[in-house]
């Protein structure tokens, strides 16, 4: 049975013996000897694609009671369940050939090697979901684009799929002392917290964030300059996300600017290049995109 590695690494085994054998074998009695084998490790394979599918049917039920994410998980399961039904009917078209007296059974023998090897790869596909279904960078899921995911694949960061503010958009509170912000990577969330607790103005970048309710989640916030950073590198690098390369985006972080100082400015990300620039707070045509991100 493939849920059991032990048992699987016996069938290949034995599949490669039985290819060593065939050029052993010379006598008609023992070439049928050699077939009837192969029809009973094939009727075993088939066994074991149809648990395979029912295994499908398991994760994709537990996922539908665990994950929010259940349309996009529901095409990766149905993708494996039509691959193994293509295998399914590849094994019952080779089950009919080796009752042919004609039957080739080099030729039977590897396409049942292709047939182990194809299953294999599904069992391992199935396993991923089994044991906690791994998210990639890219992948649309938890209101958005994500483009960080931690090492247990599960948790990660997502930006919305389309900015909150093409541009003119005042970061907020000009020449007024917002203190606490961090640049680094993971600060967004508490930047900004800090600063639409710090801010009364009405309406600015970090408060267009967290007031905003996209996709059914409620919990975006402004990215600080590190999050900018990895959305440039894992997004706009790839042509991810349709990000603006005119117009710098906002961080959430302060930086000192113009008459004000230290309470005139903010960082602004540049993702026609990369660069991290400073930016008065009031907002004008050339600048104030605003684009929101989530952890999940």
């Amino acid at each position: 049975m493939l849920t059991n590695s032990k048992n699987r690494n016996k069938l290949l085994s034995l599949i490669g013996f039985l290819i060593l054998l065939l050029g052993c074998y010379k006598n008609e009695d023992e070439i049928l000897a050699l077939l009837k084998e192969i029809r009973g490790q094939n009727e075993n394979l088939r066994v074991q694609v149809i648990k395979l599918q029912q295994t499908a049917d398991s994760v994709s039920n537990a996922l539908k009671l665990a994950n929010n994410n259940i349309s996009i998980i529901d095409k990766k399961v149905d993708s494996i369940k039509f691959q193994l039904s293509s295998v399914l009917t590849q094994i019952n078209a080779l089950n009919l050939q080796m009752t042919q007296a004609n039957a080739n059974i080099s030729d039977i023998q590897k396409k049942l090697s292709e047939l182990q090897t194809k299953c294999t790869d599904l069992y391992n596909l199935l396993l991923q979901y089994i044991n906690g279904t791994k998210i990639v960078v890219g992948d649309k899921v938890n209101g958005g684009i994500v483009f960080y995911v931690d090492s247990t694949g599960k948790h990660g960061l997502v930006a919305a799929e389309q900015d909150q503010s093409s541009g003119g958009t005042e970061w907020g509170c000009n020449c007024t002392a917002i203190t606490g912000t961090d640049t680094s990577f993971g600060m967004g969330s508490s930047n900004t917290s800090k600063i639409v607790q710090q801010c009364s103005q009405a309406n600015y970048a970090a408060k267009i964030c967290d007031n905003l309710i996209l996709n059914n989640f409620s919990d975006w916030y402004l990215p600080s300059n590190g999050e900018l950073n990895l959305m440039y590198l894992n997004l706009k690098q790839k042509g991810i996300g349709n990000f603006s390369t005119t117009v710098p985006y906002w961080s959430s972080c302060t930086a000192s600017y113009g008459s004000c100082g230290i309470n005139g400015g903010a960082f602004t990300f540049n993702f026609n290049n990369g660069t991290r620039i400073s930016e008065y707070r009031a907002g004008y045509a050339g600048t104030g995109a605003v684009r929101a991100i989530r952890s999940f």
